[in-house]
Formats: C-alpha cells, structure tokens, sequence
C-alpha cells in the first residue's frame, strides 16, 4: 500500500493565532521537508522522516504554544495546591499561659482552630483608596501604576475557645454545646470567612482578565497580540518563575559509581508523606569487594537525617525494632537459600556484632 505525502495533510494548513501558516513552516523547513518526493510504502514499520517530525511539533506548538506548562502549572496550584496546603495543616491547638490581673487570678485558655475551603477570587483586582470596592484590573494597568497583578485568597476557619477548669485542671469550653436536630449535645464553635492574603497571577492564566480575549479586545487593553503569557507582574515589573527539573519522590534511584571510588553502588530515596510535607533524603552506600590487606568491605551503610556520619545497616534495623539477624536478614534477603545473597551481606553483620539489643543501637 502506499500513503500520500505531508503536502496532502490539508488539516495541518491552517493559521495558528499569531498568523503564521503550517503550510509557510513546511517551506522554511525545506531542508527537512521534502514535499515533492515520491509517496512512501505504509505500514506500522514505516520509518518517520525528519519531516513529519517537524510537521507534528509545530502542529502541537500552534495549539498549545511554548507556555502552557506554566499557565496549567500555575493552574493546578490555584485550584488544587492552596487547598491541599491548607488541608495538610489539620486542626492547630494553642495553649496560652495564665493572665494575671492584679488582685484576680488569671485564667489559662486553649485555643482550637481549623482552616475549610480556599476560595479566591475568579480575576485579578485592586481596591481604589478613594472608592473602597475592588474593581478588575488588567495586566498593563499593573505595570503603569507599579504594583502587583494579584487576587485575594479567602479561608473558612472556625474556631473554638476553652478554658481551663482549676478544680480539675481539664479543659472545658467556655461556650457550653447545643443540642441539634437529634437533641444530641454538639460543641459550639465560631465560624467566619476571613482573608488570607494575596496571591499574584499569572499572565493568561484562568484568573487573568486578559484569558481567552481575541486580538481586538487583547488591543483594546494595550496588550500585545503575540504575548502568550506565563509571567507575573510584581510591583510593576514583569517576573518568571524558572521551570527545575529533580528527581521525583518516593522512589529509589540507584547509582554505579566509577572504579576507584570507595563505594560500587550508591542508592538515594526521598520520602514524602504528603505534597506540601517536608522532604525526608537517605543515603544507602554499598562499599566495594575487600582487596587484599583491607580489613573491610563488601558491608552497607546509610545516611539518614539529624545523624552525622554513615550508620552501619545492621544497627539500623536494630534501631526500629528488628534485633536478631535473621529478622533483618527475611527483610533483605527473602530467600535463606540464596547463597550468594546472604554471603554479601555477611560482613554488614559481623560489622555490628557487638551490637545485639535495640537500646545499644539508638545509643
């Protein structure tokens, strides 16, 4: 069978938003394309030429442009990442000391807290000193007036207060509870919305006034047809946030290391409980084969956090609770019959033999 050649893809043909045709690229690119070759045998082991590569890239380019990630990024974090932020927080609980007033004996409160729902605000907007209300506001009226393209963020947090009973010394609330539908007491608690703060926006995201504006409106505003967003606008100033790239968490990456290091394999794991928990690293070193008239080697330690230095594997295990050798070894080895895996591992446990009890290893 034979397939027709990119010229014929008439879907491909037409204007993306800044004018500029993918008919006009596959001429610039004709040193990649050749449009007036003869046609090709199809089929799945067809190999794709320099030339459909470039056809799809810009086909994905004109519908997506260069800054989608950004924008979608910036996205995600104003509807899910706020949220998840404020939700990881739980409840707080905070005791206050006893206030003395002369000639009374002061009383000592608890204060509980919890933060619900983020909500901000769908555009961007500023408050006029002179008139009190919040109107919109567009990205070049930030850059002329020097301040930041921002929205505000608002919370629902209820609170409840108690007071500590000095008979008892329990806490009791200084609100008493209501009866609900049910006739069942329930604790009292004071809800409200409040403000939280302010937030910048990006440029063309879903919260910015200039968002899915054609070119007539994006003029009437004094905003370039051809900007495609993914910046901030802080005090007057356009800003980017630079993309990184790391490795992602909760995974093992292993590393063989050159000959002549000390260690042959070096393996890395960052835990993470939660997206917006801290970072937790560990280091897992496996030394290299003993050479001759080296009193060690072929043994495993680790680097985990708050502890300077390597930590032999063994006393490790011991640490968390798995004392006798043979608990550490069901959890490395699997399988006692292997051997070869348990003559490895041999001389991490003669490395630790003095230490055989739980208490000796977190000393």
């Amino acid at each position: 069978r034979r397939r027709r050649r990119l010229r014929q893809l008439d879907k491909f043909g037409e204007m993306d938003e800044s004018g500029y045709s993918l008919d006009q690229s596959a001429v610039e690119y004709g040193d990649f394309l050749d449009v007036n070759v003869a046609d090709e045998e199809e089929g799945d082991d067809a190999e794709i030429t320099a030339g459909e590569a470039w056809l799809v890239i810009e086909a994905y380019f004109a519908e997506n442009g260069l800054v989608r990630l950004q924008l979608e990024s910036f996205d995600d974090f104003m509807d899910i990442g706020i949220q998840e932020v404020v939700s990881d927080l739980g409840v707080i609980q905070e005791k206050s000391s006893k206030q003395y007033e002369h000639g009374i004996a002061g009383d000592t409160y608890q204060n509980i807290i919890e933060f619900g729902q983020i909500y901000s605000a769908k555009k961007a907007m500023f408050t006029e000193p002179d008139q009190g209300m919040a109107i919109t506001m567009y990205p070049h009226e930030a850059r002329l007036r020097g301040i930041t393209y921002s929205c505000q963020i608002l919370v629902d947090v209820r609170s409840r207060r108690l007071v500590m009973d000095a008979a008892t010394g329990v806490f009791v609330p200084v609100e008493p509870d209501e009866p609900d539908e049910t006739g069942k007491m329930q604790p009292k608690w004071e809800e409200k919305r409040v403000f939280l703060g302010w937030v910048p926006v990006m440029v063309k995201s879903a919260r910015c006034a200039l968002h899915e504006l054609d070119d007539q409106h994006l003029t009437e505003l004094n905003e370039c047809i051809y900007d495609q967003g993914g910046y901030f606008v802080i005090n007057g100033t356009e800003k980017v946030l630079l993309a990184q790239e790391r490795m992602s968490n909760n995974n093992v990456y292993c590393f063989q290391r050159k000959a002549g290091d000390k260690c042959s394999w070096v393996c890395e794991v960052r835990s993470q409980l939660d997206k917006s928990a801290a970072v937790s690293s560990m280091v897992m070193k496996m030394f290299r084969k003993p050479t001759r008239g080296a009193a060690e080697g072929n043994h495993i330690r680790v680097q985990v956090p708050h502890i300077q230095g390597d930590i032999p594997i063994v006393i490790l295990f011991r640490a968390l609770g798995a004392v006798s050798d043979r608990e550490i070894l069901a959890r490395i080895v699997y399988d006692f019959e292997d051997t070869a895996m348990m003559a490895r591992f041999s001389p991490s446990l003669m490395e630790s033999i003095l230490i055989q009890s739980d208490l000796a290893a977190l000393d």
